[in-house]
């Protein structure tokens, strides 16, 4: 493995930086370890689509999700108790072309309750399985993963109505993260490795990508993605330079890394 050859403080070229995993994602339905984000800080695709650039975008269905108020097709008036709120919501739904967004009436069930699909839950929230035959409304983050609410992550998970596929279509939701520790993926499932999912430093088991040190994202387990450069860049024990390659140093400090933890760059 050929070592780094260009030199950043710990905040500097990092700024922005992504984690594992793949592409797409495939959304475990066993437990909550998410997969597939680009991200650990932005969740963003190095590489973002023309129709607006969203994580995602391509889970998404286009439609009200690709609008800046995607979430904004909900139509006031009455709904069926004679009380006050939206009627009508943004939901992804499965065609025979992939999932599809459309304004459709919404249901009432919370996040976590258990739904039968899209149009159980209230706006704003999606139908995905999280086990054999158990299906549970969370939120959509189509727009902004940074959004999810605080102890959740944006990633993708298999579609209710889709889940008995052999490949069930994903969708872009906000989950629980496992909280996993960084370089040690003996807490997670065979396949997942432990990932950082958001700015804040939140860690979750993942699936890996490829890239390694200087390699393009999405990432293999004990890396991370600098967004800007999108180049994997090598986790490490802060204090400890016996993690990275010969000639660099593990730099701690910087946004977004868990303390006790660093990137090797250069000297």
């Amino acid at each position: 493995m050929t070592a780094c050859n260009m030199s950043f403080s710990a905040g500097d070229a990092l700024g922005e930086f992504s984690g594992i995993g793949g592409n797409k994602g495939e959304g475990t339905s066993g437990d909550n370890s998410g997969t597939g984000a680009y991200g650990p800080v932005d969740v963003t695709d190095p590489t973002p689509p023309p129709s607006g650039g969203y994580p995602f975008a391509d889970l998404c269905g286009g439609g009200c999700m690709s609008d800046d108020g995607a979430l904004g097709c909900s139509l006031s008036g009455k709904d069926p108790d004679d009380e006050p709120g939206p009627r009508v919501s943004c939901q992804i739904v499965p065609e025979s072309d992939g999932p599809t967004a459309v304004c459709m009436m919404a249901g009432s069930k919370q996040a976590e309750e258990v739904c039968v699909s899209a149009s159980s839950c209230a706006p704003g929230l999606g139908c995905v399985a999280i086990g054999a035959g158990v299906s549970v409304c969370r939120p959509y983050c189509c727009n902004d993963p940074e959004a999810c609410p605080s102890g959740t992550y944006c990633a993708p998970m298999p579609m209710a109505e889709d889940s008995a596929s052999p490949e069930p279509m994903q969708i872009p939701v906000c989950i629980p993260p496992s909280n996993c520790t960084l370089l040690d993926d003996a807490a997670c499932p065979d396949g997942l490795s432990c990932a950082i999912v958001r700015t804040n430093g939140t860690t979750s088991c993942v699936t890996p990508g490829e890239g390694e040190l200087d390699e393009p994202c999405p990432c293999a387990a004990g890396y991370v993605c600098a967004k800007e450069l999108n180049k994997c860049l090598q986790l490490c024990h802060a204090g400890s330079n016996s993690d990275c390659p010969a000639g660099m140093i593990c730099q701690s400090g910087s946004g977004g890394v868990p303390p006790n933890f660093g990137i090797c760059g250069g000297k």
